[in-house]
């Protein structure tokens, strides 16, 4: 990507962009004025003690740009929570769910808070008839998630809209399921997150009240508004799984479950719409 110019008594670096990694090292190296070797050693040095701080977090996010998940490669930064592992759990019962109904049947899918597409992108991918509409309350995500959605050649069957909730869903429906990973992480646990994650990811997208039900809550009791009569509701949780079970359940929910991830922990409730 980048190509060394040998110039009396200097060194420069003509550039020309291609990755997340080639705009960082751009950024920290590159100029207006030709670059010294001691100046590009210092850089590099630089570089490597920012890679050393990371390290432990997720060099390939902070550094790279790119993040595996579902087996698939997502571009992701600052503007984006990054897409866990355990989240994975919620994409494969997505996916269950579409499949038993079936290619013949309604596979019209929401997703509340989108972040970088992960979960919309790899649902689509998974099952080539689903059609699925994400949606985020922030549209600084919403200039991520398109790109991934094109890098995976589904852009053809995920939209995307902005909105607050169930916002930029008006107009739209009924589903067959609603997906959503929203923000549960309580105020006061923020401390005990590593430095890297609280620093780099945006607080909006992981942050859920003083309780981590801000978003759960009124997700929930809004949800069935937007269902058909056998639609499902898939809601990722945290500490506060019991909590969003029991809204499921006083609100009518019909075959309450609650799944647990690979680790053992509660991590998705899911209901049928209430009849």
């Amino acid at each position: 990507t980048f190509e060394l110019l040998e110039l009396p008594g200097v060194l420069t670096i003509d550039t020309e962009p291609k990755t997340p990694a080639d705009v960082y090292i751009d950024q920290q190296l590159v100029g207006t004025t030709p670059l010294r070797l001691d100046e590009i050693d210092a850089g590099l040095h630089d570089i490597s003690l920012r890679s050393e701080r990371y390290l432990d977090y997720d060099t390939e996010v902070t550094i790279i740009g790119r993040r595996e998940f579902f087996s698939l490669d997502f571009a992701v930064d600052r503007r984006v929570l990054i897409p866990r592992p355990e989240t994975e759990l919620l994409v494969e019962l997505a996916v269950d769910r579409l499949e038993s109904i079936g290619e013949s049947g309604r596979t019209d899918v929401l997703e509340i808070g989108t972040g970088s597409g992960a979960v919309a992108v790899a649902i689509a991918v998974k099952v080539a008839w689903a059609r699925i509409l994400a949606t985020d309350l922030c549209e600084a995500a919403l200039e991520v998630a398109p790109d991934n959605a094109r890098h995976h050649g589904v852009d053809g069957r995920v939209e995307f809209a902005a909105g607050d909730l169930f916002d930029g869903a008006n107009g739209h429906g009924p589903f067959s399921l609603v997906v959503s990973n929203p923000p549960y992480i309580k105020t006061g646990e923020v401390d005990s997150l590593a430095p890297e994650v609280a620093h780099w990811e945006p607080r909006r997208a992981l942050l859920g009240g003083s309780g981590g039900m801000s978003v759960s809550e009124p997700l929930v009791l809004a949800a069935a508004d937007y269902l058909g009569p056998e639609g499902w509701l898939l809601v990722e949780v945290g500490t506060q799984a019991a909590q969003v079970r029991q809204l499921f359940e006083s609100g009518g929910w019909r075959e309450v479950v609650c799944h647990r991830d690979l680790a053992g922990h509660d991590r998705v409730v899911a209901g049928k719409r209430p009849a």
